[in-house]
């Protein structure tokens, strides 16, 4: 990956992060293709934005945003992050009934209104 592909996925994950009411920080390994896009399908119809990228780059745009330290040793693994605009305990819901069907998914994380759970 480029630099400047890097700096992009910063910057808008940064961008996303400051707008963002609430963030769930979920492990999403072990989960099939069909599954991935379930999950994707059940947040983009709830208005949320799913996210996975690097640790390191959800890392220095989270050092942007300021704030979020507390968030830092939790990523390891494969990381994909939910950004909750209007309801901030949306994809709580989303992901519990999830992981109830599929058994698989786990909340490494979550933020809301900036308090780190």
């Amino acid at each position: 990956m480029k630099r400047s592909e890097k700096d992009q996925i910063i910057a808008e994950v940064a961008e996303v992060a400051g707008r963002a009411h609430g963030m769930f920080f979920t492990d999403f390994g072990g989960l099939t293709v069909e599954q991935a896009t379930e999950l994707r399908r059940e947040f983009h119809k709830a208005g949320i934005e799913y996210r996975v990228a690097k640790n390191t780059l959800i890392r220095k745009a989270l050092e942007q945003v300021g704030g979020y330290d507390r968030v830092f040793d939790k990523l390891v693994g494969p990381t994909g992050v939910a950004f909750a605009y209007d309801d901030p305990v949306a994809p709580a819901k989303i992901i519990q009934k999830f992981v109830e069907k599929h058994k698989k998914l786990s909340l490494k994380v979550c933020v809301i209104e900036r308090e780190v759970y």
